[in-house]
């Protein structure tokens, strides 16, 4: 996604007056520029807007946690506007697509633990499956792992 594409968002929902999806995509631009800022940038990169489309989407559904049943009006507005901001988060991975990914990257690679593995995977998965989904399936897949050397060893004993 370029910043570009999400100006052209932003004036298009403006024209339509659509204002919460205005509101959305404002906070997506304003985000990114923050994280290029932060990190000594002038320019927005894509990687910058991945990360502002991660934060606000994490914002955004504790809004949704915190807000109070008797506020129904807030309630479904910040539902809607995790909607909207849904069609700018790139495709979510499966389960099954993240274990794959997971086995291949960690071919011919040995980690003490399952923190150094996240470690070393998460930039790979950053905003294309949730941490906890990777974290289950790396637990698993160094379980498995686990058992096969051991009843390698048990075999040659």
């Amino acid at each position: 996604m370029k910043l570009e594409e999400l100006q052209n968002d932003m004036k298009t929902y403006m024209k339509e007056k659509n204002k919460l999806a205005t509101l959305v995509v404002k906070d997506i631009i304003s985000t990114a520029k923050n994280n290029a800022i932060a990190n000594n940038r002038k320019e927005v990169n894509d990687g910058d807007i991945k990360d502002a489309l991660i934060k606000l989407k994490k914002i955004y559904n504790e809004q949704i946690d915190v807000c109070p049943t008797s506020r129904g009006d807030k309630l479904n507005e910040y539902i809607a506007m995790l909607g909207i901001l849904k069609k700018y988060l790139p495709k979510q991975l499966t389960k099954d697509e993240v274990k794959t990914d997971v086995i291949k990257a960690l071919e011919g690679k040995k980690f003490d633990s399952v923190g150094q593995t996240m470690k070393f995977l998460m930039p790979l998965f950053r905003g294309r499956a949730d941490g906890k989904i990777v974290k289950d399936v790396v637990k698993g897949v160094l379980e498995e792992r686990n058992k096969w050397h051991t009843m390698k060893h048990m075999k040659q004993n």
